[in-house]
């Protein structure tokens, strides 16, 4: 899961997993970004709402986020299906630029979102996660997980959280699993 419950906190995350596979971007992510070989996903916050709307009518601020899109080009988009669920898109700062100023926010409780891709195998990977979590309830909040399908991601993939004992303010991250094994995003 992607961002499931971390204490109310204001989450902007990119992620990006390395394999050896090569796409082309998509047309609305960040044109600076120099490392583009081997990108396997990336969600940018920052961008997300310039995604979503790709055509329709532009995304306001408040709104539930049902598909966060995969800049990478491979179409590795995570998503989720029940509105209760959804995290918000959030603007944070007026900016220039439509695209600027926004982050994804999770309530802390249920929000989280999924993707599910197959057969992968990291070699190598980096992973950059800018989080902002208020409280960590404790149970293992996660900002991110990835595991085989039907596995815990513990045993099979990684898991990226902030340990099961419950605090007022943000003060331990866990990082653990088996980065090597296949993997699919649940």
């Amino acid at each position: 899961m992607l961002g499931k419950s971390i204490g109310g906190a204001i989450a902007i995350l990119t992620v990006l997993c390395l394999l050896e596979l090569v796409a082309t971007q998509e047309p609305w992510t960040d044109p600076q970004l120099s490392v583009r070989a081997g990108l396997d996903l990336w969600l940018d916050a920052s961008r997300a709402a310039a995604a979503l709307a790709n055509g329709s009518q532009p995304f306001a601020d408040g709104d539930r986020l049902p598909v966060w899109r995969d800049g990478s080009g491979l179409q590795r988009h995570v998503l989720q299906d029940n509105p209760q669920r959804q995290p918000k898109l959030v603007r944070v700062a007026a900016s220039a630029t439509a695209d600027a100023g926004w982050v994804v926010r999770f309530d802390g409780q249920d929000d989280h979102l999924r993707g599910i891709t197959a057969g992968h195998r990291l070699i190598e990977f980096t992973l950059f996660v800018v989080a902002a979590p208020h409280s960590n309830p404790g149970q293992y909040r996660a900002f991110l997980s990835l595991n085989e399908l039907n596995r815990k991601d513990y045993e099979t993939g990684l898991n990226l959280d902030m340990n099961a004992q419950p605090s007022v303010a943000f003060g331990n991250l866990n990082l653990e699993g088996n980065p090597c094994a296949p993997l699919s995003r649940s």
